[in-house]
């Protein structure tokens, strides 16, 4: 029996752009599996953003792609192809990343922004008519590491450095206008979970919903 994956609605929705089709849990599960993309390898100081598009020309195309996570590593480079060239997704920008590794504090942390159209089809309607953006913070989850490891393991009887990175980050990115998606895959979806259910009412307000 053939079961539908990811790369099957890239296949079918790819063509239609944020500002007609709103941001759903597809995308919020597209967003996470980039999160693995090894964007800390690569030199941006120069960069506050970039589009996926671009993303894709410095990483795929110069040959630095890697995949961070557990899954099969050439899979996730068809699929971090077929992504970024799509018309939905080519044209998101990426940006407020963040990278942390630490093996003295135990800590594998990564974060980023995807920045999309707001649609009038959707609850983030508001954000449209104000012309602002509607964002999807994405968190990536356990990579391949010891650290990354171990770290899962001590989320489940204390608070990690990670988790407290999380809602600092979150309460950061939300100063910039417009509203917010929040997920992630694995651990990236307990940073997600820790950092809204943590925030201040101020910051929860601009959140539309963890995804």
């Amino acid at each position: 029996m053939y079961h539908n994956n990811l790369s099957d609605y890239i296949w079918w929705c790819g063509t239609v752009t944020f500002d007609k089709s709103p941001l759903n849990l597809f995308d919020g599960m597209v967003f996470s599996q980039l999160a693995y993309a090894n964007i800390e390898d690569l030199p941006m100081s120069d960069k506050k953003e970039m589009t996926l598009r671009e993303l894709h020309s410095r990483l795929y195309q110069t040959g630095k792609f890697k995949n961070t996570g557990l899954g099969n590593a050439a899979e996730a480079e068809r699929f971090f192809d077929l992504v970024c060239r799509s018309k939905r997704f080519s044209g998101v920008v990426l940006e407020n990343w963040q990278t942390t590794f630490s093996s003295e504090e135990d800590e594998q942390f990564v974060a980023m922004a995807f920045r999309t159209q707001a649609s009038e089809a959707d609850e983030a309607s508001e954000a449209k008519e104000e012309g602002a953006p509607v964002r999807y913070l994405a968190f990536r989850g356990t990579d391949d590491s010891v650290v990354g490891w171990k770290e899962d393991f001590m989320i489940s009887f204390s608070v990690t450095s990670a988790q407290k990175k999380a809602l600092k980050y979150l309460h950061d990115a939300l100063r910039y206008n417009g509203l917010y998606y929040v997920g992630g895959h694995s651990k990236g979806a307990n940073l997600a979970l820790y950092s809204t259910c943590l925030c201040d009412d101020e910051d929860r307000a601009q959140i539309l919903k963890p995804i």
